[in-house]
């Protein structure tokens, strides 16, 4: 049994966005991408996903460029993130701003010292602002758990 060749082109859509669809993204500011990772959190509750939304409700940024460096508290974490990415990357451009990639660092300590959990993290960030409340807290024999 013999086959004839088709001459028939396949047709390869382009899923890259237009040269003049990305210029027309607006450069992304630490305070912008900060914003935007928040409103992206409520969507991810929206989808039952609060372990990564709980995350992007109050991460620690920095903006280096069009790439957004987040430091989070495990490799865990920086796996879901970057599996998140590229639905990242549409959200940003579907709300006019250029998001080039995500890049995390894994930091659990700053993290721990960032995310205050207990009333005696809470305190102990606190006297650090305010060394004058440890002398107030030993006065009155205050004690935090």
């Amino acid at each position: 049994m013999l086959r004839k060749a088709s001459n028939e082109k396949t047709e390869v859509k382009d899923t890259t966005e237009p040269k003049e669809k990305q210029q027309s993204l607006t450069t992304l500011t630490i305070e912008m991408s900060t914003k935007l990772l928040k409103d992206y959190s409520e969507q991810l509750e929206m989808e039952k996903r609060g372990s990564l939304a709980a995350f992007f409700a109050d991460p620690i940024v920095a903006l280096e460029g069009d790439q957004i460096s987040i430091t989070v508290g495990s490799k865990m974490v920086e796996n879901e993130i970057m599996a998140e990415q590229h639905k990242l990357i549409s959200y940003f451009a579907g709300q006019g701003y250029k998001l080039g990639g995500i890049h995390c660092i894994v930091n659990a300590k700053a993290v721990s010292e960032y995310k205050i959990f207990t009333p005696k993290q809470q305190f102990e960030a606190m006297v650090k602002e305010i060394p004058i409340l440890e002398d107030f807290a030993n006065r009155f024999n205050l004690e935090f758990e």
